[in-house]
């Protein structure tokens, strides 16, 4: 009878103890992406529970992702043919090679429609070793007669590492993903064959809850990004998915169409207005073009982004304005156009689409370079 009350008394405690845990919500909002790399989720199951934690993180839907889709991903290609509609020149670009193609956060979310993308890399590792003697003068009562009964390990110590990281691209004005370190390092003393193991899965959730929620998509700066960075194809694909406003539709198409064309060499009578609150320089001369060695980076954008606006025919044509052609870099005073430098600046088209890259790595200045010259703004360089 009591051997009966024993087991009621366990299945009852059983019972309550799986009544106490919470139930997560269900997931509302738009959806996020999830990549999992790494030896130590590598079943499907793991990998599904970790998208279910991260859903009670986040409170949105998360698409399970088997890997960063590539420019060869049927559904980033089917993105990109709708973002190049019927426009010939467009569709005879490359925008499967670099930079483009290392913009797997970006193919993500055109792929799967998600507004923000998590890769999490967390791998896991385990070694035994002596116990030390205060560790051995530590083992518990427990410890000790487990020992004593050949159940434990005795005198050795196992330590279980979880390590790895997780990055976040939300999209935002920042192009640069945001980052937590993954670290959980467990040491069991003695451990025997019931002894549990570290749970990755755990360790990941707590460093995803060190991370800020995803905020919502600048998605027409990511397109205006995309479009200043040699990427026309790419930004117009996410203006055609990821945008509602159809005005902004049509200029960020408008600029990707822009073709270059050789400057005048006498500023027109509606040049050298300055964009409210843009911190760059006025535009030095009118002159013939100059050579590249002169120019920073940031007077080098300048140009580029007041070109983007200036050479906007469709820009004009929206206005009801005659296209006037402008000297490189001069900044005119009509309202549009004013209108238009300042969302370059303010969309974070100048900063990060065209500094960062120019004065991050050679390769950068040299194709910002080779755009301006192209434009007929600066002169070859003299080999």
């Amino acid at each position: 009878m009591s051997g009966r009350l024993f087991v009621v008394a366990v299945l009852v405690t059983g019972c309550a103890l799986r009544g106490e845990h919470p139930v997560s919500p269900t997931p509302t909002g738009t959806a996020v992406g999830l990549v999992v790399d790494g030896s130590a989720l590598t079943s499907d199951a793991a990998r599904t529970g970790l998208a279910r934690r991260l859903e009670a993180v986040t409170g949105r839907p998360v698409v399970l992702l088997p890997a960063m889709p590539s420019v060869h991903d049927p559904d980033v290609v089917a993105a990109a043919t709708a973002g190049v509609g019927k426009d010939r020149s467009l569709a005879r670009r490359d925008w499967r090679a670099e930079p483009c193609a290392r913009e797997d956060a970006l193919l993500a979310a055109l792929a799967r429609r998600v507004d923000a993308v998590y890769r999490i890399t967390v791998n896991r590792s385990e070694r035994e070793r002596r116990l030390s003697p205060a560790e051995l003068a530590a083992r518990d009562v427990g410890t000790r007669i487990m020992g004593m009964l050949g159940v434990a390990h005795r005198g050795v110590a196992r330590e279980e590492t979880v390590s790895g990281e997780i990055l976040l691209w939300t999209f935002a004005r920042r192009k640069a993903p945001e980052r937590a370190p993954i670290g959980h390092t467990v040491v069991r003393p003695e451990p025997t064959p019931f002894t549990r193991h570290v749970d990755p899965a755990a360790a990941v959730e707590e460093a995803l809850r060190k991370l800020p929620s995803p905020p919502t998509p600048a998605w027409e700066a990511v397109a205006r990004r995309l479009v200043a960075a040699g990427c026309p194809v790419l930004g117009l694909a996410v203006a055609e998915t990821r945008l509602s406003d159809r005005a902004a539709r049509r200029h960020i198409r408008a600029t990707a169409l822009a073709r270059p064309r050789a400057s005048s060499k006498s500023p027109t009578a509606g040049a050298r207005a300055r964009p409210p609150d843009a911190e760059v320089p006025e535009t030095e001369s009118a002159e013939p073009a100059p050579t590249e060695e002169r120019y920073s980076c940031r007077s080098l954008c300048r140009m580029h982004m007041v070109e983007l606006c200036n050479r906007d025919k469709a820009l004009w044509d929206a206005h009801g304005r005659k296209w006037d052609v402008t000297s490189c870099g001069m900044m005119r005073r009509e309202g549009f156009l004013q209108d238009c430098y300042r969302r370059q600046w303010l969309s974070g088209a100048f900063h990060d689409a065209c500094v960062s890259p120019c004065e991050g790595a050679t390769e950068g200045r040299e194709r910002l370079l080779r755009i301006l010259q192209e434009a007929g703004c600066l002169r070859p360089r003299r080999s």
